[in-house]
């Protein structure tokens, strides 16, 4: 178990991004609900707005529901500034399967006992979060060419690219892989128009895709899908305050970020008009189908007992830190290559 929550903190610490350098120079979007300043990035040439909220924090009774969106009704005097400070990612586990993969991948099939098969290890302890860990997770980034921002509402706009990260649906979160600042630069290399880049967080585990007969009676199944979703409208809201074209959107996902695009691509059957995005770039597109609704109804009854509660109603009174370790449990101690959601 130590060694699990070892090699869990390493990966969850080691992996986070380089903060973006900036200079002082400030730019402020008005999104109805909050003024949002981002900074000027000298080296890149583009504004950073960090951190945006796209939905009200999934806290007390909007726990296990569907994103709720802001009250745009301020009047000017009563918005809120926000800078982008707070770092904010989702909830995190992951299964402890993990660590026999890694020593595999690194140390060749020799390694590991094969006749001994795979037994996942008891958890009772909550591993490091990562730095920023919170339910109040619904953020997303904008990297905004300055070319591009500062010409906004004088033409049709810019090509937006939005990444949605991958992680098994139980771990990850915007910045995991780096802050597009790359993509941004390269974009704009050679002459080329350049795109704006959007990254966001969508709850995880648990807190983001339970789902089964007894929960859907008091829940609501699969919320990490339907943050993903307010996300994409809200860019069709609100992207042209940046210097973007809400009609020229490509959503890219990598694993579980390729499935989810799968997902945002079928969603509803196609019955509530067009997706919000005009293309879709997925790599390694990945999810498990689900046989019957007997598994997540199995799955939400393994919650219960787990948090040792009775309902749903119960859980949402639970601390963050009670809902983690239960999420930590769980999904420790998946089957080997499962990742219980």
């Amino acid at each position: 178990m130590a060694f699990y929550v070892a090699v869990l903190s390493l990966l969850i610490w080691g992996s986070d991004s380089v903060a973006l350098q900036a200079n002082c120079s400030t730019a402020r979007v008005d999104l109805g609900y909050e003024i949002h300043e981002g900074s000027f990035n000298a080296t890149g040439q583009f504004y950073n707005f960090s951190n945006i909220p796209y939905a009200q924090p999934p806290l007390g009774h909007l726990r296990f529901q569907a994103p709720v969106p802001f009250d745009t009704g301020y009047t000017t005097t009563r918005k809120p500034v926000n800078d982008g400070s707070r770092f904010s990612v989702c909830p995190q586990g992951a299964p402890a399967w993990g660590v026999v993969a890694a020593k595999w991948l690194t140390e060749g099939l020799g390694a590991i006992n094969q006749s001994a098969g795979y037994q996942p290890p008891n958890i009772t302890e909550l591993p490091a979060a990562a730095y920023g860990t919170s339910e109040d997770c619904l953020v997303l980034d904008i990297l905004s060419p300055k070319r591009i921002f500062e010409s906004r509402g004088k033409g049709p706009g810019a090509p937006v690219l939005v990444w949605i990260h991958g992680g098994g649906y139980v771990l990850g979160w915007k910045t995991l892989y780096g802050s597009g600042a790359g993509l941004v630069r390269a974009s704009e290399s050679h002459g080329k128009e350049g795109v704006i880049y959007v990254a966001l967080n969508y709850r995880l585990g648990l807190f983001g895709f339970l789902s089964g007969p007894t929960f859907q009676t008091n829940g609501t199944a699969n919320a990490g899908l339907l943050d993903q979703r307010m996300a994409l409208e809200w860019i069709q809201q609100n992207i042209a305050k940046f210097g973007g074209d809400p009609k020229r959107v490509t959503v890219m996902g990598e694993s579980a970020g390729g499935g989810s695009t799968i997902h945002q691509i079928t969603a509803y059957g196609g019955l509530r008009g067009p997706v919000p995005f005009q293309q879709a770039i997925i790599q390694s597109g990945a999810f498990l189908p689900v046989p019957t609704n007997k598994r997540k109804e199995d799955l939400f009854q393994l919650f219960l007992a787990t948090a040792n509660v009775s309902t749903l109603q119960e859980a949402r009174g639970l601390s963050t830190h009670a809902l983690q370790l239960t999420n930590a449990i769980m999904v420790g101690e998946a089957p080997y290559g499962d990742f219980t959601f």
